[in-house]
């Protein structure tokens, strides 16, 4: 090993150990290529293209509406139901069609139920004494 440098800098060589070549220390920066060979191929995941049609609106009106049944604290969970759904609605002034209704209720009544499945496993969790919701 050798050295070639003043007293305040933080370079370092290493002699050649075979499987990586030479290189410089310091902050870590970069790293050597064969670091990256483990690392997952991103590129073939599923990703939302800019072609991929947007939520429909009945699917946003059920997500705001269930996050609002869910908003009432730990203790009290409002239903997904015509009668809440015409009341949020009002309250939010989103104007749902007579049409849409039934749509909007069965997209919101499996995210209701996901919302509740995912309250009832965090308050599970050992050593977990926060509020549901």
């Amino acid at each position: 090993m050798w050295s070639d440098h003043s007293p305040g800098q933080s370079i370092a060589v290493h002699r050649h150990s075979g499987a990586r070549p030479p290189f410089v220390t310091g902050p870590a920066l970069s790293f050597h290529w064969s670091d990256y060979v483990s690392m997952r191929d991103l590129s073939q995941d599923a990703s939302p293209s800019l072609f991929d049609a947007p939520p429909s609106p009945s699917y946003l009106y059920a997500k705001d509406f269930v996050r609002w049944c869910c908003s009432f604290g730990p203790d009290f969970r409002n239903s997904p139901d015509v009668t809440n759904l015409r009341y949020w609605a009002q309250k939010s002034k989103v104007h749902i069609e007579e049409r849409e209704v039934a749509e909007v209720l069965e997209t919101a009544r499996p995210l209701f139920l996901k919302r509740i499945e995912q309250a009832l496993r965090k308050a599970a969790r050992p050593g977990k004494t926060e509020a549901l919701n």
